[in-house]
């Protein structure tokens, strides 16, 4: 039987509140489900996570954008973020589920499915089903600082990174290659 296909790419408002970010900024917040910026022209962009439900047993996790209106913010200050010129540089991975082996579905019980996370092209030939979800971003400034934000561990969580060695190391799990 082939594998089920699916995608689930930024939408096209995730895409332009996205590209917002590429203007200074005046500050961020960083909570476990969001990262919010503030922009220098009083617009504010909020990062967050939204699960998807593909069919039983499959429900994958996607960055979402928008600009909210919001009343006050606590931030951190912008750092290189606020000169602007930012770059933004979306990434995709791959979840897909499988039937678990025979004596594990055993002692799991019911009508088990596993469900994995990897890279594009990491899938097994014998997935079940798999959908291409955008998970991360990378917003690097003209200083050559940077912030990686990706789909967390846990479901509807954020993991925000600006540890230049972890992040290099992503884009290097990723295959980015800069020109």
């Amino acid at each position: 039987m082939p594998t089920r296909a699916y995608t689930c790419h930024a939408s096209d408002t995730t895409i332009e509140a996205l590209r917002q970010l590429r203007a200074p900024w005046s500050g961020y917040a960083i909570a476990a489900d969001a990262l919010t910026v503030a922009l220098d022209d009083d617009v504010v962009v909020r990062l967050a996570v939204e699960g998807v439900d593909l069919e039983r047993k499959f429900e994958v996790f996607r960055l979402t954008a928008s600009a909210p209106p919001v009343a006050s913010l606590p931030v951190e200050p912008a750092g290189d973020f606020g000169t602007g010129r930012n770059d933004i540089v979306l990434f995709h991975s791959e979840s897909w589920i499988e039937e678990p082996l025979e004596r594990v579905a055993e002692s799991l019980g019911g009508d088990p499915v596993l469900q994995f996370t990897g890279r594009p092209g990491q899938r097994p030939e014998h997935a079940s089903a798999v959908c291409t979800v955008t998970d991360a971003i990378v917003i690097a400034t003209g200083n050559g600082s940077g912030m990686l934000v990706r789909c967390g561990l846990r479901p509807y969580t954020l993991d925000v990174v600006t540890e230049p060695e972890l992040i290099a190391r992503f884009l290097v799990e990723r295959g980015y290659r800069s020109e």
